[in-house]
């Protein structure tokens, strides 16, 4: 299992094998399921905290070769991205707004 703390330290994001991330708000007790990989989760990274205040996205890499842009807050996926070939290794979000990722 990945477990990582939002920018804010508001937020606690884990995945597990079944490919779903659950995010966890300690404050209020919520949490949010995030659900569209079909094989383990196998990096995380929140959106810095200087580009958005709120730490209201998560991006994902799974086994099944795809990373996967979500909102935490509806637990919506914005957007998955799908040309690797091989598992997602990592995922980083760059201090512009971009994300990286390697297989």
């Amino acid at each position: 299992m990945i477990t990582l703390w939002s920018p804010d330290a508001e937020k606690l994001a884990y995945a597990e094998k079944n490919g779903n991330i659950t995010v966890y708000t300690p404050r209020n007790q919520n949490s949010i399921r995030l659900a569209g990989h079909n094989k383990w989760v196998t990096t995380l990274a929140w959106v810095p905290l200087h580009l958005s205040k709120e730490c209201d996205r998560l991006v994902s890499g799974s086994k099944d070769c795809t990373v996967r842009l979500w909102n935490v807050n509806n637990g919506s996926c914005e957007r998955a991205f799908g040309n690797h070939i091989k598992c997602i290794t990592k995922v980083l979000w760059s201090g512009r707004d971009e994300i990286y990722s390697c297989s």
